[in-house]
């Protein structure tokens, strides 16, 4: 892996912006110099370094024909996204909330000039409409009957991350994409506070409403995809909508439930406490919180994100919530052609294998490796290789062509 960040902490969100390059969405020396500016295990400086990197790109695009100042505003949005990263949590702070602001600016900066641009859409949901942007197949006339690939984010990933890593290799395939933050994430959670929730095929069923409303989207090639947690979201999502053709999941991780079931049973927890997580007392939670806080990498998923995500007021409580995060009862309810992604070194990924075989015949496993540079979470090192092989994949299912 390369290493630019002496913080692995630091290190492991400047990944995205690793992975951007391949589509002109980050620099390599805007990199480095943001690195040489940050002090180790300080996050403000961190958070400074990217938001001047990220504030001169913005000051310059004005001036740059539309080409080259729609690549500037993308690079702005990814510099922007891992900014605030370090600082998710329940706390309100304005270093989250106007690094994505101005991410949010910067990405709709970028999204206009796009040829045909990218169309920002709201998605009606109930509590609060779902917001993202529909990006057109590249090569093909706007309003251009073509299959489309849904998006799904993760934890803590923006529509800007999902845009550059995985929508723009779609649409340059011959595909529509929708992107959408969905309840915790994103917008829906920095800006609304709406948090994450399990059961979500309630989410997708909407989208799906939305995407098959669009005389440009043929409706009998819609699928979905989901990365990082999301490979969890995408399956379930599919388990209750079986008007898609086709499903990714990237990583294949049947849910934050099993994985953490698996843990317990690993460290001398019998296998039915660990198959109620949320019966386990607060004692035992914060036994386990106290054991993963040790480094500033598990206080942040713990103590920060966890929580806030969740929408619960401490790291015990969003241990517990994680009980319903399974698709335990949906594996047989996912009817399309579902392909479950494997990386090497990605902890995420080691249930993949069982996953696809639940699935049966629906159930398609491809694995990624150190030695592709593709061996890490979602494959951010090698990017265009995931994507590459992925849309082979999707291709077939669909025949888009």
């Amino acid at each position: 892996m390369s290493t630019l960040f002496a913080d692995p902490f630091h290190q492991d969100f400047a990944n995205l912006a690793l992975a951007a390059i391949s589509v002109g969405a980050a620099d390599a020396g805007e990199i480095a110099t943001v690195a040489e500016r940050t002090t180790p295990g300080d996050d403000e400086s961190y958070y400074a370094a990217w938001v001047v990197a990220a504030d001169a790109v913005v000051a310059g695009a004005g001036s740059l024909e539309p080409d080259a100042a729609r690549q500037a505003y993308l690079r702005a949005a990814v510099y922007y996204s891992i900014a605030w990263h370090p600082f998710l949590g329940p706390t309100a702070n304005d270093r989250l909330t106007d690094a994505f602001g101005r991410e949010t600016q910067a990405l709709a900066q970028a999204a206009a000039r796009f040829e045909p641009a990218l169309e920002a859409v709201s998605i009606p949901f109930p509590g609060h409409d779902m917001p993202g942007y529909f990006v057109p197949a590249s090569g093909h006339p706007a309003g251009t009957r073509r299959p489309l690939l849904i998006c799904t984010n993760g934890y803590d990933a923006s529509v800007s991350a999902m845009l550059v890593c995985s929508a723009l290799a779609a649409s340059a395939r011959g595909h529509h994409c929708l992107l959408f933050d969905g309840p915790g994430q994103g917008a829906m959670l920095i800006e609304h506070g709406v948090p994450l929730r399990a059961d979500w095929e309630v989410v997708i069923r909407p989208v799906v409403d939305f995407a098959l409303a669009r005389a440009d989207v043929d409706p009998a090639r819609v699928a979905l995809t989901g990365w990082s947690l999301g490979g969890y979201l995408a399956p379930r999502g599919a388990s209750g909508e079986h008007r898609l053709a086709a499903c990714i999941a990237d990583p294949g991780m049947p849910g934050q439930a099993d994985v953490m079931r698996r843990r317990l049973v690993a460290n001398g927890f019998t296998a039915d406490q660990a198959a109620h997580l949320e019966e386990l007392s607060d004692d035992v939670l914060s036994t386990i919180v106290a054991g993963g806080t040790q480094t500033r990498d598990g206080r942040w998923r713990l103590e920060q994100r966890g929580p806030f995500v969740h929408g619960v007021a401490t790291a015990a409580e969003a241990l517990r919530a994680l009980a319903p995060y399974s698709m335990e009862g949906h594996y047989e309810q996912v009817t399309c052609p579902t392909l479950l992604t494997a990386a090497e070194n990605d902890p995420l990924s080691a249930l993949a294998t069982d996953f696809a075989q639940r699935l049966g015949e629906r159930g398609h496993l491809m694995r990624f490796t150190a030695a592709e540079g593709a061996g890490d979470h979602c494959e951010l090192l090698n990017r265009p290789l995931a994507n590459e092989r992925m849309l082979d994949w999707l291709d077939t299912v669909l025949a888009p062509d």
